[in-house]
């Protein structure tokens, strides 16, 4: 016997709810505590109907429960073997109507509507021991005055609902899943004859309404029988559209609650067996198929597959409290994670057809194949089944089945498979920051700068590139302090993907993100972006700090600095009072780590691009002006060479791997492949970048004598003529033209444009690869090139803005925006050798290899090799003209 809390007012902490013992009584009572645990009446409660202790409502609700489903569903509650082989002798071609009519009425006639009404009544005399304040508080939630409903009532309540809904969703799985309704047929006079016959010859013979007083002297399987029976009456009454209750049962004073009493017992004891979709398959059809994938048994006598696996029900344990797999499977969405499913995308007739077919000699019928298959009358209307039962069929077929999956019965709810990527190491990293679940949906909060228009972009082409979600499925809220996510198939994917586990709703990084470099950063600059901080210190120079609530992020976000050699420092914490109302105050405690070597942060933002830097830059910018400093004082540093060099890349390396098959040459593919890694995952030496940038190779003058465009003009005119340069070439007018609807669609958003009102290089990028199939021939972006200068390891790098290929031609194009230039000249020495050190990268032939520089306006071409044959030459005129011009470029890479 299970041991409950004794009910007593002398032990009882807080107010609770107690009830009866009894299946079927309703008396139900508050149990308050003791004055001073002392003073006052009825210290041990007891039912005044029955003059026994009482239980506490949370703890007997789930035993009722139990009794319930192991009475409704029991395999006993099929039709008994002696009335199915006389209705399969007299009456074959009313089996299988008659198999579905029976299972119709199990619930109904082993009383499931007793089973409502007590559970109505249950809730009800609950909520008649609350006042209409605690009513109104726990529909309100958790958040409406907690104080005002005691922890205990409010848990009997829960516990009251949870198990009122594993009824509800039994009954509904028994209705939609293990009843094909197309089946269902009024039976014929003579059946219903020979059923009433039976049901009156069972009555007769039943022990226990014949001398109810001898049950006693019946061991507990006996016992069960007998109950059995009297269920299956009450079935068969159902069927016969009669009172399940009959007079016989009624005089020998045997209650429905009686029976659930004893099947509480049976239940405990491990006799129920709960009755599955193949159980009823194998008492309608009569025939067992099951098929092994290697080779095809044959039962001689009756020419049908041999079963492998007799008995695929499980015994109700005492303990499981939780719905088991098979229920998962059979109430598909009614779960709180629906299992996955197979919807075929082939005709079902046709299968069919080819199905009796191929077995003709062995004369399968439909109803055969439907019942080894485990085929639901919901896979006829819609083409889904189970992974097991489409195992079964493409076994019996003998060839692949073309299909797809989907989550529960919901075919537009398709399970994605998402591959591991940048782009999904990078939402995760947004997850683990500011993100969290919420049953069905994800939240992720916004503040400051993310509330920017262009940072929800971003956000917003993140999920829909990742998930392929529709717009209509994330939604801001108020004052977007938030974007939310409505979409259980994302929950699915993040949980495949080990991001959330089924114990714990809270995200974590899951291992394969520490496989790679490139994932690491990803998600490193997930958490950035939407909760880092760039902040200038008081000393002036810059800092990024990682604040949240929850120390685990914060541990994360170190942990990932700590793989790719960032140096943090130690982990803070600090609490700030918060005030909520006027008379109080609530504690708010934060964790954080920050980053202020400028080593660490030269490397950090070497990493990748951050659209923060982006959208903080003017605000960083004025607090610089505040202590009197520039931008460009900060963002500088020294290195050996006594050169500066920026530490912020305006755009991240992106290519498209798919237009790689466009190139004829194998071993060139190979090539760009190794170049792309190298350059994605950072193998490359850092030193490299301490070197000769190429646009130190820009043709300037001095402070004293300034270079002008003007006098620029006439060379311009000589390379034109001697066509040196080809203005508005064909991919050059195609990269104008981006530029031109890059800034249409990005119109009248902030941070976008620059003073001079022209697109910046991210969001140009940003733009082409949003637009891919658009300008499919950009193959990278933001390429980083280098060469060894000489042999003290003196190195020359460039990061030039697109390349491009030309299948046709098989010639590769090196890219540069230069939106500020009223002149492309000076910046040909810069843009030429990012084709030379290219070139050389991929060991190509000169004449396949060319340059454009290009704006919204125009754009030049040019081969790579006008900075040996024509710029020497002008640059000794600019010379004899007095300006101080160092081609750097000769004296260092020859």
């Amino acid at each position: 016997m299970k041991a409950y809390t004794n009910v007593s007012r002398k032990t009882v902490g807080e107010d609770r709810i107690a009830i009866c013992s009894n299946f079927g009584c309703t008396y139900m009572t508050r149990v308050k505590p003791l004055k001073f645990r002392f003073l006052g009446f009825g210290k041990h409660p007891k039912c005044k109907k029955h003059h026994i202790p009482l239980v506490y409502v949370d703890e007997r609700i789930g035993d009722f429960v139990d009794a319930a489903l192991a009475c409704l569903f029991d395999k006993a509650g099929l039709p008994p073997s002696e009335l199915l082989e006389g209705v399969k002798s007299k009456f074959p071609d009313e089996v299988t109507s008659f198999v579905e009519g029976w299972v119709y009425c199990i619930t109904v006639g082993r009383g499931a509507p007793i089973v409502s009404r007590y559970m109505d009544t249950i809730s009800n005399a609950y909520l008649k021991q609350l006042t209409k304040k605690q009513i109104k508080a726990l529909k309100k939630g958790g958040d409406f005055k907690p104080n005002l409903v005691n922890k205990t009532i409010k848990d009997g309540m829960d516990e009251v609902t949870i198990q009122y809904t594993r009824i509800l969703k039994h009954l509904r799985a028994h209705s939609e899943i293990l009843i094909d309704h197309q089946k269902l047929k009024s039976l014929s006079k003579s059946l219903r004859n020979y059923v009433k016959d039976w049901q009156k010859n069972m009555l007769k013979h039943n022990d226990i309404i014949n001398s109810p007083e001898n049950t006693r002297k019946m061991d507990l399987k006996e016992i069960k029988c007998n109950y059995d029976q009297i269920l299956n009456v009450g079935t068969c009454r159902c069927l016969l559209g009669l009172n399940p209750e009959s007079k016989e049962i009624n005089k020998a004073k045997i209650t429905a609650f009686d029976r659930f009493s004893a099947y509480h017992e049976f239940y405990k004891e491990g006799l129920t067996v709960k009755f599955t979709k193949s159980d009823i398959n194998d008492i309608s059809t009569g025939i067992k198929l099951s098929i092994n994938k290697n080779t095809l048994n044959f039962d001689k006598k009756l020419g049908l597959f041999k079963s492998l696996n007799q008995d695929k029900s499980h015994i109700m344990s005492p303990n499981e409290n939780s719905s088991s797999d098979n229920d998962k499977n059979l109430s598909g969405s009614l779960v709180n994670h629906p299992s996955e499913n197979i919807h075929i995308l082939e005709n079902f007739s046709s299968i069919l057809q080819e199905l009796k077919s191929k077995y003709k000699n062995q004369k399968i019928t439909h109803n055969g194949i439907i019942g080894h298959c485990e085929l639901t009358s919901n896979f006829r209307k819609s083409g889904i089944l189970t992974k097991e039962s489409f195992e079964k069929l493409q076994n019996l077929l003998g060839r692949s089945i073309e299909y797809e999956s989907i989550l529960g019965f919901y075919r537009k709810n398709k399970v994605l498979n998402i591959r591991y990527s940048r782009k999904l190491a990078e939402f995760i990293g947004i997850l683990i920051a500011k993100g969290y679940i919420e049953k069905d949906r994800i939240r992720i909060n916004l503040s400051g700068v993310c509330k920017n228009q262009i940072f929800l972009d971003y956000i917003k082409e993140l999920l829909i590139e990742i998930f392929l979600l529709k717009e209509e499925r994330l939604y801001f809220g108020k004052d977007i302090s938030y974007i939310r996510v409505n979409s259980i198939v994302v929950l699915h994917e993040l949980m495949k993907l080990g991001v959330i586990s089924e114990i714990s709703n809270v995200p974590v990084i899951p291992k394969w993100i520490f496989t790679r470099k490139v994932f690491m950063i990803s998600c490193l600059k997930g958490m950035f972006e939407i909760a880092g901080q760039i902040i200038v210190n008081a000393r002036g120079s810059l800092e990024i700090r990682f604040i949240r609530p929850e120390e685990s992020a914060v541990l994360w976000f170190k942990d990932l600095c700590s793989r790719l050699d960032l140096e943090l420092s130690q982990v803070y914490n600090y609490q700030r009072k918060m005030e909520i109302y006027s008379n109080n105050t609530s504690v708010s405690k934060k964790f954080y780590v920050n980053m202020s070597k400028k080593a660490s942060l030269r490397k950090f933002f070497n990493l990748f691009s951050t659209l923060k830097w982006e959208l903080s830059q003017d605000r960083i910018q004025s607090l610089l002006e505040n202590k009197g400093l520039s931008l460009a004082e900060v963002l500088e540093f020294k290195y050996k060479y006594d050169k500066k060099i920026k530490i912020l890349r305006q755009a991240p390396f992106e290519y498209n791997s798919d237009y790689l098959n466009q190139i004829k040459d194998v071993n060139l593919i190979q090539k760009l492949s190794n170049l792309f890694q190298i350059i994605e995952e950072q193998l490359f030496n850092l030193d490299i970048l301490r070197g000769f940038r190429c646009s130190m190779f820009r043709i300037k003058g001095s402070q004293e004598n300034k270079l002008f465009n003007s006098f620029f003009y006439p060379y311009e005119i000589d390379l034109k003529r001697r066509n040196h340069i080809i203005i508005d070439s064909t991919y050059g007018k195609e990269l104008s033209q981006m530029v031109f609807d890059a800034e249409i669609y990005y119109k009248d958003k902030d941070g976008v444009f620059s003073i001079s009102n022209n697109i910046k290089h991210y969001f140009l990028q940003n733009y082409a690869f949003k637009v891919k199939s658009q300008y499919y021939f950009i193959l990278a972006s933001e390429l980083l090139l280098w060469s060894e200068v000489d042999n003290d390891k003196h190195y020359v790098t460039g990061h030039t803005d697109y390349l491009l290929y030309n299948p046709t031609d098989e010639i590769f194009y090196l890219c540069d925006y230069k939106p500020e230039e009223s002149s492309f000249l000076p910046v040909i020495p810069q843009v030429a050798m990012y084709g030379i050190l290219f070139r050389k990268l991929l060991d190509l032939k000169n004449d396949k290899v060319k340059c454009i520089v290009f704006d919204k306006y125009s754009s030049w071409e040019f081969d790579p090799s006008i900075l040996y044959s024509q710029i020497p030459s002008i640059v000794n005129d600019l010379k004899s003209k007095g300006f101080p011009i160092d081609p750097i470029w000769r004296v260092n890479f020859k």
